[in-house]
């Protein structure tokens, strides 16, 4: 109806017509979009007696172009929907002039006060030198893969990323897009790895002194049982003698002492300190010194 309303003020007014778009059924039963250009046949006194002009077959243009803006529309919802943070940049002079919800997020930007501005005016890049390196092989090879680099937010925190980045066409522009990961998650998950990884090993060598402590305390309990129980008997028949009776109660001392390395090596490497005492320090050091005697 808009295009019959459209002809018949044409033909009222006698005026020609310019790429007029018009469905036509084809003879083989398919739909044509032609493009109709026309000029008015007037009579002697003015009348209009009809057009001549031609039509152009557009069918194949206009699906181009519907194919076109479904797919930036394809282009878009995922531009804004995806959770890594992407930037549209105009490659001549390097400003921005798209940013998607993640990026604001990542960097704490708002959108505004990102489009129309560049990533130095930002200060977005730790380093210039890095960038210009970015960009050099970018405009070089029309591409950056994953490469780790470090950025700064608007707070001013350092941020380390992945960048990667692509040379596309939209519409009739070429434009560079750029795309950054959050790495941080992913060094504080190696980091934690590495200390799993070192306490690992540590309880595996604590269990390898543990069953070697294990071994050998049975061993040295047996020894240190024979050497008390010797001094014992030589407390008991030369009870009368005061150095003897001395020397062997520190004998005694010394293999009790023994007795309790032995358990403490075993506890420590089985992290078992359910007999955990207080200490008199002044106690052990004048029985080390009456060894030492």
């Amino acid at each position: 109806e808009r295009l019959k309303a459209e002809v018949l003020a044409a033909f009222a007014r006698r005026e020609p017509l310019r790429d007029l778009p018009n469905t036509n059924l084809h003879r083989d039963g398919r739909e044509v979009l032609l493009e109709t250009t026309g000029l008015p046949i007037l009579g002697p006194e003015g009348q209009l007696l009809g057009y001549r002009g031609v039509d152009r077959d557009v069918t194949e243009r206009a699906a181009a172009a519907a194919t076109l803006r479904e797919s930036e529309q394809r282009f878009q919802a995922v531009f804004l929907s995806s959770p890594v943070a992407i930037l549209i940049i105009r490659p001549e002079d390097g400003r921005i002039i798209d940013a998607n919800p993640a990026f604001g997020a990542l960097f704490g930007f708002a959108a505004e006060d990102l489009v129309g501005r560049t990533s130095i005016e930002l200060g977005l890049w730790s380093s210039l030198e890095a960038r210009e390196a970015v960009v050099g092989q970018l405009r070089r090879d029309r591409r950056v893969r994953d490469l780790e680099g470090r950025f700064v937010a608007k707070s001013g925190e350092g941020m380390t990323l992945l960048l990667s980045a692509e040379t596309i066409r939209l519409g009739e522009q070429t434009l560079h897009l750029a795309m950054f990961q959050d790495l941080r998650g992913r060094i504080r998950a190696e980091e934690d790895r590495r200390r799993l990884e070192h306490e690992l090993s540590h309880l595996q060598r604590m269990e390898s002194i543990g069953r070697l402590a294990g071994g050998v305390s049975h061993d040295m309990n047996n020894v240190l049982s024979a050497i008390m129980a010797v001094a014992s008997l030589v407390k008991i028949r030369h009870r009368d003698h005061a150095e003897i009776v001395k020397n062997a109660e520190t004998i005694l001392q010394a293999g009790l002492r023994g007795r309790d390395l032995v358990k403490g090596l075993t506890d420590f490497a089985r992290k078992d300190l359910q007999d955990a005492a207080s200490l008199d320090l002044n106690a052990l050091v004048r029985q080390e010194a009456d060894l030492l005697e």
